[in-house]
């Protein structure tokens, strides 16, 4: 998390799809009111494609402790089929009052109409100060020369597709293996890849912590999970 002596907002990587049919809804909660009261703050959702590329900004006015958004009625005009998203929660410490707010709240994937599977958010990577200004640090570490491995804890052996939305926190470019797939992602960018079928995944890469969303699918049925 930030360390210096600035208040923070803190987002976690949301994957978004609509592609084959997905519907993605993002229920969030405006912490800021919850956890000290202060109300009428807004709060910034920032849509972006796999290339970080800024698609829409949307400031949304907090009425309910809880709230939701289908994110699909914000990017239904977009070529781009599927991306990652942010929040940041507008900030008004007091003098001499420091305030850090992580959002790791539900996202809903619904596909062709079926019952949506919730995941929350599993990997903090971007965060503004109370001025909106971004934190010029990685919140994620990485190694100049160790890999880590990290190992996905499920066996997916019963499943007939695996697929794997992967997000870059750091500001290097990153090396990724997962089983014998190689890839790389630029900094803060994202990448959804159909795994191929294996009963265990393991990601090797030099990021510290790296975290993917997994929807997995069986029949004509699909659910999605954090590793």
């Amino acid at each position: 998390m930030p360390n210096d002596n600035k208040s923070y907002s803190v987002s976690d990587a949301f994957c978004w799809r609509k592609d084959n049919g997905f519907v993605t809804n993002f229920r969030y909660t405006d912490l800021v009111n919850y956890f000290i009261n202060i109300k009428n703050v807004s709060i910034k959702l920032v849509l972006a494609n796999h290339k970080n590329i800024v698609l829409d900004t949307i400031k949304l006015n907090q009425n309910y402790i809880c709230d939701d958004i289908c994110i699909n009625d914000q990017i239904k005009k977009l070529q781009d089929c599927s991306g990652h998203f942010f929040i940041f929660h507008e900030l008004k410490p007091k003098k001499n009052e420091k305030l850090i707010i992580r959002n790791s709240c539900h996202t809903s994937y619904s596909l062709q109409g079926s019952t949506p599977s919730v995941v929350h958010g599993n990997l903090p990577v971007l965060a503004e100060d109370s001025f909106s200004k971004p934190y010029p640090n990685n919140i994620i570490q990485h190694s100049k020369f160790r890999n880590y491995i990290y190992q996905i804890q499920n066996n997916f052996s019963s499943f007939d597709k695996v697929e794997a939305f992967i997000f870059n926190p750091t500001d290097i470019n990153l090396k990724i293996e997962i089983n014998n797939i190689l890839f790389y992602l630029q900094p803060y960018t994202s990448k959804i890849l159909q795994l191929p079928k294996a009963s265990i995944y393991k990601i090797k890469s030099k990021c510290l912590y790296l975290r993917p969303i997994l929807f997995v699918y069986k029949d004509n049925n699909f659910d999605v999970m954090h590793a």
